[in-house]
């Protein structure tokens, strides 16, 4: 019966997830091209213009090889639409949320990307700034951006990453004149997690132990909690706990029964001040996150293609940021006393 039961539940996940691979890679590969190439597609060597009516092949065509591993056969030109465009960053989400990774060793795109890198360890302590919060109140907001952190640096995309060092800061705003009157107090703080991209031979790298340290800034994923602006442009996948922001490359994740964004203008949620209205809770409660991550390296072009690598230090934030359960870290954050 567990036996069953185990069929079950890994079948549900190939069919839920639509993107995932029926059975785990074996060595390098490439997937076969499902999508015709165009038919006024013309190979042209470099500087050639092709005839009239045609076109240059390009690498971001339909009918190219362009799914290298570790990417899976739905990546790429066959990504999922989203409104009326294709989203490539999906092949990500899903790449983190497998059962199985192959080794990080294996997928060396690029110089660096093999190298093991470091990660900064816990406990991580906050920055506070000034405000007008009791100290018992900035200890246990204190503690529950803590246990956010330490669950983002154990997931997939950042426990061990090859390629890239990340370091998590955490700064605990408080609340005062700049986030209302201290009779409706809603304390407010970020942590930033940044991943340095590694990159050989350069004098920005630093040896701690079996790993390398790196300080050549690159990419960041960054929490907002309980944040005081959160717009979302080109809505995605809405639920009754959470949004995805195409457009400002973030998610939106909240408590409570009633979505925290209301409609603006066509293609826009803001968030909804009764979020954090009187009454709503503790001053260190946590009612809603942003999860947003920006910078790039120098493969940041290839996402635009659909074939940017998972372990690229992008599609370690992209992975994050999309696959893992924010409501429910949410949920377990806030109930930390």
């Amino acid at each position: 019966m567990k036996t069953l039961a185990l069929s079950a539940a890994l079948l549900l996940l190939v069919q839920d997830g639509g993107l995932t691979p029926v059975q785990p890679p074996q060595g390098l590969r490439e997937h076969p091209v499902r999508t015709p190439v165009p038919p006024n597609a013309v190979a042209l060597s470099a500087g050639v213009a092709p005839p009239p009516g045609s076109v240059a092949l390009e690498p971001n065509m339909p009918g190219h090889r362009r799914f290298r591993p570790p990417l899976f056969p739905d990546a790429g030109w066959d990504s999922p639409m989203a409104g009326a465009t294709k989203d490539y960053a999906a092949y990500l989400g899903v790449y983190w949320r497998a059962p199985y990774l192959a080794p990080a060793s294996a997928m060396a795109a690029y110089p660096g990307l093999e190298v093991p890198g470091w990660t900064a360890p816990g406990p991580y302590r906050a920055d506070i700034a000034r405000s007008q919060a009791r100290p018992d109140e900035e200890a246990l907001f204190e503690r529950r951006m803590a246990f956010l952190a330490e669950r983002v640096m154990a997931s997939a995309p950042f426990r061990d990453p090859h390629g890239t060092s990340i370091e998590p800061e955490l700064l605990v705003e408080g609340y005062g004149k700049e986030f209302g009157p201290r009779a409706q107090p809603v304390m407010r703080g970020a942590i930033t997690f940044r991943l340095n991209v590694i990159q050989p031979n350069t004098g920005s790298n630093e040896r701690i132990g079996s790993r390398v340290r790196s300080h050549q800034p690159a990419v960041w994923l960054k929490l907002w909690l309980n944040p005081s602006f959160a717009n979302c442009e080109l809505p995605h996948g809405q639920t009754a706990r959470g949004v995805r922001c195409l457009q400002s490359r973030a998610r939106l994740a909240w408590r409570g029964a009633k979505p925290a964004v209301r409609p603006l203008a066509a293609g826009l949620l803001g968030l909804d001040p009764a979020l954090y209205a009187t009454g709503a809770g503790a001053a260190a409660d946590l009612r809603m996150i942003k999860v947003e991550y920006g910078g790039g390296t120098a493969m940041t072009s290839e996402l635009g293609r659909g074939r940017l690598h998972p372990h690229d230090p992008l599609g370690r934030a992209i992975g994050a940021c999309l696959a893992l359960d924010w409501p429910a870290l949410l949920d377990q954050a806030a109930a930390i006393g």
